[in-house]
């Protein structure tokens, strides 16, 4: 199979026009770039003018750090605590999506400050929970995790997003919206000025809240709900759901 980067980076182009002029454009290459190759389609994007690269992994942000691409890589699932250091020296946007794991970040982006190992800055950037149900930090929680996280010498927590859950529903994604816009109001409060905001996405939850992709499931009772790192990247297919069990 051959891949056309002149149809990705068209197709880059078309995103921009449509983003408008004072949109910058952030290129989701995670999973091999969905097939089509990782750096190939890192390339192509970039001199397509795509502002950032988005990815999933840490063996992701690593390849193309190898192949020499220094564009801005934001990392879209919370990294192990023990690669924060070498995302840091990779100069790569780091995401928190959950209280805890903003507290455990902070705490050790403060110990490689104080050893004098953390670069002029950091940047983070915060998911706020907004309807997907899956990760991310309630919106009345996001000022408090932000204002910790800003605290450490050299972090700046600059960016503000979510992922949208039923994109072809337009009063979903306004809502969704909403919501990110409440998340915002919250960090402000906090005395942080957001500079980036990109909306493209628990434990107990309410009984009537809809959880994932297309909102298919909703929870009958009060319910725990565990994320598993795995998706159709890694070849599950999300026609299979809801109602597949786990061992």
């Amino acid at each position: 199979m051959s891949v056309d980067t002149t149809a990705l980076a068209h197709n880059l182009g078309v995103l921009k026009t449509v983003a408008g002029p004072s949109a910058r454009v952030i290129a989701v290459i995670k999973a091999d770039a969905y097939g089509h190759g990782l750096v190939p389609a890192a390339r192509a994007f970039l001199g397509a003018g795509a502002a950032m690269l988005a990815v999933a992994t840490v063996d992701e942000v690593l390849l193309l750090r190898g192949a020499g691409i220094r564009a801005p890589v934001l990392l879209l699932s919370p990294p192990p605590i023990a690669a924060v250091e070498e995302l840091v020296a990779f100069d790569v946007v780091i995401p928190v999506s959950a209280d805890d794991g903003g507290r455990e970040l902070a705490a050790r982006l403060r110990a490689l400050a104080s050893a004098a190992r953390t670069p002029r800055s950091v940047s983070i950037h915060l998911e706020a929970e907004t309807g997907l149900t899956r990760m991310g930090v309630p919106p009345e929680r996001c000022g408090a995790i932000a204002a910790e996280l800003a605290a450490v010498p050299g972090v700046a927590v600059d960016g503000l997003w979510s992922h949208l859950a039923c994109p072809e529903d337009a009063a979903a994604s306004a809502a969704q919206a909403a919501e990110l816009a409440r998340a915002e109001r919250a960090v402000l409060a906090a005395g942080i000025r957001i500079q980036l905001r990109h909306l493209a996405a628990s434990g107990g939850l309410l009984t009537g809240t809809a959880v994932s992709y297309g909102g298919r499931w909703v929870a009958g009772r009060p319910s725990r709900i565990m994320t598993l790192p795995i998706g159709y990247g890694d070849g599950y297919a999300r026609s299979t759901g809801p109602g597949a069990e786990v061992l």
